[in-house]
């Protein structure tokens, strides 16, 4: 079969396994379609779909979590949402390339159970994947839970805001997810919480003129990182600890503003290279890398308009071939 369309209508409730076996379609397409509800796994156990798009005025009213588990789609195109998402809507998918535009959602917290045993949920995902990616573009969400992303190896956020980054602390347990980038490019984030990447391997965070509002204190311990990007961020609230205990072989911010580096903000970190370039800081706290290892510290062609006393006491650097490279405007 080659098409099926649904156009301009109303769904009341679309129940679990409602597309259940439904194989060999090219697209499937939803045009100015209501549902009122949508039941998990309601799109779940379809194979060999090559495109499911959703386009035009998509209204959604009530869903609920896993909603294409199980299924093999191609390309899968939301556009023109509004309305609620279960947190973990996209959790269990095989997906290859997936593509959220011109939507604004607010994502409510599923059942936490049926979130961490739902079929195809990140405890069975198998050791290799084949590459995969979704990207939000100018799209408005309440949440997001990179552990709900992690079946894509790629996530991208475009000219979007997100209301909070946060983790699911069981949802990893039994399963460490490796080879996981994220993107985010002209994007607001409100709140990044306390291990918001907890238990996550990541290839790169990047970051890139956008603004991030608020970090937590431990925002980004408990995962480990290759590299984390900044660049033409702002950084408006920095709690205390908001990168201890940090895991990353390079951590770059360039071109960024920074309120505030808190006191103890790097306490245990372990970091390969940390270079801070061309940025404005306006305070430099006491005791901001007490206890941190770094191999090397570069802090190059940036404004501190504020630096108060002993920023790097207790710092140890280098203790292989590193070196402290300190140079203030």
């Amino acid at each position: 079969m080659e098409h099926i369309w649904f156009r301009n209508s109303t769904i009341g409730k679309l129940s679990t396994n409602a597309f259940f076996h439904l194989t060999h379609v090219s697209y499937l397409y939803f045009r100015d379609v209501t549902f009122k509800n949508i039941e998990r796994r309601a799109f779940g156990k379809m194979y060999s779909i090559g495109h499911l798009f959703m386009s035009g005025v998509i209204k959604v009213e009530e869903s609920e979590s896993s909603l294409f588990a199980s299924s093999s789609i191609e390309e899968l195109l939301i556009e023109g949402l509004k309305g609620q998402l279960d947190v973990a809507f996209l959790l269990g998918a095989n997906i290859r390339n997936a593509v959220m535009r011109e939507s604004k959602f607010r994502c409510e917290n599923g059942d936490e159970d049926k979130v961490t045993k739902a079929p195809g949920s990140s405890s069975s995902l198998p050791s290799t994947r084949k590459k995969s990616s979704i990207t939000f573009n100018n799209v408005t969400s309440t949440v997001l839970v990179p552990h709900l992303l992690v079946h894509f190896n790629q996530i991208h956020f475009h000219n979007s805001s997100v209301g909070s980054i946060r983790a699911n602390q069981d949802l990893l347990r039994d399963h460490s997810c490796n080879n996981v980038s994220f993107n985010f490019h002209k994007t607001v984030v409100d709140h990044i919480e306390s291990h918001a990447f907890n238990g996550l391997s990541v290839d790169i965070l990047n970051i890139s003129n956008s603004r991030i509002e608020h970090m937590s204190r431990l925002a980004m311990a408990g995962a480990t990182f290759d590299r984390i990007q900044i660049s033409g961020t702002e950084l408006r609230v920095l709690d205390e600890l908001v990168f201890a205990d940090v895991r990353v072989a390079s951590l770059e911010m360039t071109g960024t503003r920074i309120n505030r580096i808190p006191l103890r903000a790097f306490e245990n970190s372990q970091v390969g290279n940390l270079t801070i370039s061309s940025c404005e800081i306006k305070i430099l706290a006491s005791k901001a890398f007490n206890n941190s290892r770094l191999e090397t510290l570069a802090m190059k062609n940036t404004i501190v308009n504020n630096a108060e006393p002993q920023p790097f006491v207790h710092l140890q650097v280098g203790l292989f071939a590193g070196y402290l490279w300190i140079s203030f405007y």
